[in-house]
């Protein structure tokens, strides 16, 4: 007991133990004691593996004093490993999971009912590439599974033959590679994918797509995508300060090109008569999908250049650093009104996903009277008044059908195959709607996007097929008859021949019913 580190505190009238027993003297016990250290710290090593592989934390974590000085409290010196115990324990599991998931993924893979999502991403800071794969599969109980694979240092150029490589190889260590040709493969539509997988099932990611529709349909396409340059109008903005008024060019967002060009007030007029002279009859002559940005109504121009000020705006929020400001009014607001909502601070949108232009105005709508606050405080109040709060809110309902299309096809955990043509009829619903609006703004970017949404995304058979497939939507309400008549002959392809051409010898047919007058019925 005097060997024990736990400082105790001696009682007063307490006896103390003057001997021990020697570890010599009871060999035994020596070694039941030693095989349970050494299974604590086979479990130890197990849950740092866990720890470092869940939390994506760095080997070296387990060597820290800090991690030391926690465990020391609980005297678990002589049950610590080090980094590179850890990093073979990591290594030891993984071969033993993988050897596990192999004989899923053959089974799988050798029915067809395995799919696997590539992708490439690039860590800008490392100056890094990794090709990383996820597998989506059901097994012969009807579960579902999403694994990630394998993610990998991406050294070559990315072509698509050096794609295909990788991954094949990558395969090998299930031994499914000699399955490519049954595997589905759904990945965006980066030319070299589509060059490198074009041999195999492919399938396009359809939340990518409608990503691109809608950045298209707002003329926000980066001008390192074009391969041709395309002229396009400016629209100069007045930033006025309390000493001087300069005019400049917006050069925070790099999607939408401006030049020097300015309108004057006869051609502002000008757009703005043939903006009121707009009828419907005009749809059946106007391609909306391929108008440029200098055809577009003026309307329509100040819809975007609210969304360039709205992005100039939180930029100029977080290199300010007035999030907490606005969280801390927000918080004070919410503390008078006696009220419990949730505290809001300015969003940034992603130029990856752009659907996330949505949580930007969002937040500024919502965050509205502290920003003016903090605004007026710090003299720039004038960011604020260039924004119009009537379009941001017409801009929100117009994403509101987007994300949620997006929300349903975007299930990490179930599949969402069968809710793409739903979805597709629902958004394409929506857009009449705002065609039939009385904004015109809205109304064009209603039209283009409805225009680029029939002429970019192509509805697969595979599509219509899983929701005939599905009990909620097998009804396939919005499919025209052709569309009815494909599906349900590839639904008969696909059924077993024996299933369907099977013979009977003995025909049986239902007894006859006996015919009853009408005199009969009422007497009887």
């Amino acid at each position: 007991m005097r060997e024990h580190k736990c400082p105790q505190e001696n009682l007063k009238g307490q006896k103390q133990l003057n001997y021990f027993i020697s570890p010599s003297s009871s060999p035994s016990r020596s070694t039941i004691v030693s095989k349970t250290i050494k299974q604590k710290k086979e479990n130890i090593k197990r849950l740092f593996v866990r720890w470092i592989v869940t939390g994506i934390r760095p080997f070296q974590i387990v060597s820290d004093s800090g991690c030391a000085w926690h465990l020391e409290t609980l005297q678990a010196k002589e049950l610590l490993c080090s980094d590179r115990t850890v990093r073979n324990e990591l290594f030891k599991q993984a071969n033993t999971e993988r050897t596990e998931l192999q004989d899923l993924l053959v089974n799988c893979a050798q029915s067809g009912r395995l799919s696997i999502s590539p992708d490439i991403w690039t860590d800008n800071y490392r100056k890094i590439a990794y090709l990383g794969a996820t597998a989506h599969m059901v097994d012969d109980n009807y579960k579902y599974y999403s694994i990630d694979l394998f993610c990998i240092e991406f050294k070559n150029k990315k072509t698509g033959d050096n794609i295909v490589k990788l991954i094949r190889e990558q395969l090998s260590i299930y031994t499914i590679d000699s399955f490519m040709d049954l595997i589905t493969f759904v990945t965006d539509r980066g030319s070299n994918f589509i060059k490198g997988l074009h041999e195999f099932r492919l399938m396009f990611c359809v939340a990518h797509r409608l990503n691109g529709i809608l950045k298209k349909t707002f003329f926000q396409i980066s001008v390192a995508e074009k391969k041709s340059p395309m002229k396009t109008t400016s629209i100069i903005s007045s930033d006025t300060t309390p000493t001087k008024i300069t005019a400049y060019l917006p050069q925070l967002s790099p999607e939408i090109a401006f030049n020097d060009e300015q309108y004057d007030e006869e051609e502002k007029a000008a757009l703005e008569q043939w903006n009121k002279e707009e009828e419907d009859d005009d749809d059946d002559v106007i391609d909306y999908s391929i108008v440029s940005l200098t055809n577009i109504p003026w309307s329509a121009r100040e819809i975007l250049e609210t969304i360039q000020q709205c992005k100039i705006l939180v930029q100029y929020i977080k290199k300010s650093n007035l999030n907490r400001q606005i969280q801390l009014l927000d918080e004070l607001d919410h503390e008078n009104e006696q009220q419990h909502s949730p505290f809001t601070t300015i969003h940034q949108c992603s130029t990856i996903r752009w659907l996330s232009m949505c949580d930007l105005l969002d937040s500024i709508k919502k965050s509205y009277e502290p920003l003016k606050r903090i605004l007026t405080e710090s003299k720039q109040l004038h960011r604020l008044e260039k924004i119009n709060m009537g379009i941001i809110e017409q801009l929100i309902d117009f994403f509101r059908p987007w994300q949620n299309v997006v929300k349903e096809v975007q299930t990490g955990n179930m599949p969402s195959l069968h809710v793409v043509f739903p979805c597709i009829n629902y958004l394409q619903d929506e857009l009449r709607k705002f065609e039939r609006g009385d904004k015109p703004g809205m109304k064009f970017f209603a039209k283009r996007s409805l225009s680029l949404l029939n002429s970019m995304f192509h509805m697969e058979d595979e599509y219509i097929l899983a929701s005939f497939l599905h009990p909620k939507f097998k009804g396939l309400l919005s499919a025209t008859a052709a569309q009815k008549a494909e599906c349900y002959h590839a639904c008969r392809a696909l059924l077993p021949k024996e299933s369907v051409t099977t013979t009977f010898d003995t025909e049986y047919e239902p007894p006859k019913k006996k015919v009853k007058t009408f005199s009969r019925t009422i007497d009887g």
